[in-house]
């Protein structure tokens, strides 16, 4: 089975939740109600994060818009064009949330998914002025990396609705809406995360075309986590130059300890 998630590269200039929103009181349990949706499935191309991607959008602006299906496609023809991988490994989580950012993504009739092209004709940014122009609007105005400990991704799934999330899969997971430990490892996978209570995560899939409205213990291990923030672009970027500055002064010091040897 080809999922398509990889870990991302480091980016100093990455903003982390817990600096831009503060925890609160969250209920025991809380699920994002995602019962309009109709699940997307990738259908064995390595494609988990544009198909996440395209779930975690649709759940953010449903409230505000009734929008139900985004392309996944689009997405992923965006994100393939700056992510510098070869398009069978899959992408990284700062590509889809950057992608989101920058291009955003279309409705799903304008590129729908035709499961008889090849992965380099899904791939090609073949995308034309009408979904572009349709995309635009839909953007996100930032993103966080979120904490990958229990708490921290109640509080996020609580205060923004939906987390991307990257974990492994195995044999657990395929026909099963309780998810157990696997004893087969499948590879890396993008998820998203609508929902929680005293003993699971809720996680919408786009592999298991059979469940993909699944449970995972809250002790599943998850290796990377994000989410979409409100925030202002020059909050963002002071946020960015600061931490710029401060990893100069760093450097610095460094190199006073080195010549003082």
């Amino acid at each position: 089975m080809v999922l398509g998630a990889i870990k991302s590269r480091l980016d100093l200039r990455d903003l982390k939740l817990g600096r831009v929103q503060q925890p609160i009181l969250i209920p025991n349990s809380y699920q994002t109600d995602i019962s309009w949706l109709e699940p997307l499935w990738q259908d064995g191309y390595p494609m988990c994060g544009s198909h996440s991607g395209s779930h975690f959008k649709a759940i953010l602006d449903y409230p505000d818009t009734d929008k139900q299906k985004y392309s996944p496609i689009y997405l992923w023809k965006k994100i393939k064009a700056i992510d510098g991988e070869p398009p069978e490994r899959g992408t990284y989580m700062r590509a889809i949330l950057k992608t989101l950012r920058n291009k955003g993504v279309c409705d799903y009739e304008l590129l729908p998914t035709d499961f008889n092209k090849s992965l380099a004709e899904q791939t090609a940014d073949n995308t034309t002025e009408d979904q572009n122009a349709n995309a635009q609007p839909r953007v996100i105005s930032s993103y966080a990396f979120v904490s990958t400990d229990v708490e921290s991704l109640k509080q996020a799934i609580y205060q923004d609705k939906v987390v991307l999330a990257r974990l492994d899969v195995g044999n657990s997971w395929w026909g099963w809406e309780y998810v157990r430990p696997y004893t087969r490892k499948d590879g890396g996978h993008f998820v998203v995360l609508y929902g929680y209570d005293a003993i699971h995560f809720y996680v919408l899939d786009s592999a298991d075309k059979k469940v993909p409205k699944k449970r995972i213990p809250l002790t599943y291990p998850i290796h990377e986590a994000g989410t979409a923030v409100d925030l202002p672009d020059e909050y963002v970027k002071n946020l960015v130059k600061q931490r710029e500055i401060l990893q100069q002064i760093v450097a610095l010091y460094y190199k006073i300890l080195d010549l003082l040897k």
